[in-house]
Order: C-alpha cells, then sequence, then structure tokens
C-alpha cells in the first residue's frame, strides 16, 4: 500500500511539472511594448474618413488611437486629461468603418494597409506643441471583434525599435 501511494505521488509530480510550460512571450491584454519597455493602454477611439476619388470610387480609412498610462477620458467633461502614450496609426479599408482583417504596413493607401503611423510617450492633452518619439515604417495588425474591437500588431519605429501590443477595447 505504501509503495502505491509512493508511485501515485510520483505520477502525479510528473503529470504537474510536464504540464507547465515555458513563460511566453505573448504581450498582456491593453498593453504595448517599446523595446522592452511596457506602457498600459486605457482605452481608444476610431475617427472615420473617407474620400472620393477622381474616378468617382471611395477610398475608406479610419484613424485608430489608442491612449494608455497617465491619460483618461472624463466622460462628465467629455474631454480627456493628462500626460502619456498616444498611438495613431491610419487604417485603410475597402468599406466604411474599420474594416476587420490582417493588416500590413504601406505608404499604397489599399484595403487592409495601415500608415500616417507614429507615437509618444509624452503626450500632453493640454499642450497644442506635442511631437512624436517616433515614426511607424513597417509591420502587421490584426484587428478583430466580438464584444470590444481586439488589436493586435507586431511594429517597428524609424528608430528601428520593436514594439509589440494587445488591445481589447470597445472603441467609441
Amino acid at each position: 500500500m505504501k509503495k502505491r501511494i509512493q508511485l501515485i505521488l510520483v505520477l502525479l509530480s510528473v503529470i504537474v511539472l510536464s504540464s507547465c510550460n515555458k513563460d511566453d512571450d505573448s504581450v498582456l491584454e491593453n498593453t504595448m511594448e517599446i523595446d522592452g519597455q511596457l506602457h498600459y493602454i486605457n482605452g481608444g477611439f476610431i475617427d472615420g474618413a473617407h474620400v472620393l476619388n477622381d474616378d468617382l470610387t471611395w477610398d475608406f480609412a479610419s484613424i485608430i488611437t489608442l491612449y494608455g498610462d497617465g491619460i483618461n477620458y472624463d466622460p462628465r467633461l467629455a474631454r480627456f486629461t493628462g500626460r502619456g502614450f498616444v498611438i495613431r496609426m491610419k487604417m485603410h479599408s475597402s468599406i466604411h468603418g474599420l474594416q476587420l482583417g490582417n493588416y500590413s504596413y504601406s505608404e499604397s493607401g489599399e484595403p487592409l494597409t495601415f500608415n500616417e503611423a507614429g507615437y509618444t510617450t509624452n503626450f500632453d492633452v493640454d499642450s497644442d506643441q506635442n511631437e512624436l518619439d517616433a515614426i511607424i515604417v513597417s509591420g502587421s495588425m490584426s484587428v478583430a471583434r466580438q464584444n470590444e474591437h481586439t488589436i493586435h500588431f507586431n511594429l517597428t519605429d524609424s528608430e528601428g525599435r520593436k514594439i509589440i501590443g494587445h488591445s481589447e477595447y470597445y472603441m467609441f
């Protein structure tokens, strides 16, 4: 009986230890990492844009803005307050609104591409003198939606820094 209990304990320990995985490198929900420095995303919003071309076709784009760290939205005042992290990107689509799918960086403006992207880690909502830390020059993003917009991104800025992130917010 004693050997049977010892055998069961050994088997249980093998099962428990073998089921433990090495920590993966995925980014936490609602965070962005720039060259190893973690920034928390507090929310985001989408501005839609569409342009009528000379050939009477439409180009659709959505400007996504994610904000975090020290920036907050005060619904009572209907305004942002604070100083902190902001990233913006122009997402091109073939439909009006933010199109779900996988996007890649391109200056072309074709559907399912993004461009005109950049970020700052020291944005002051009360100042009109904000400057970008860097612009985004390559990368990919995926956009999905269930109850909230889910955005995963893997980007590179003009200084060669890697930017990875994951945001799940209902964007207004």
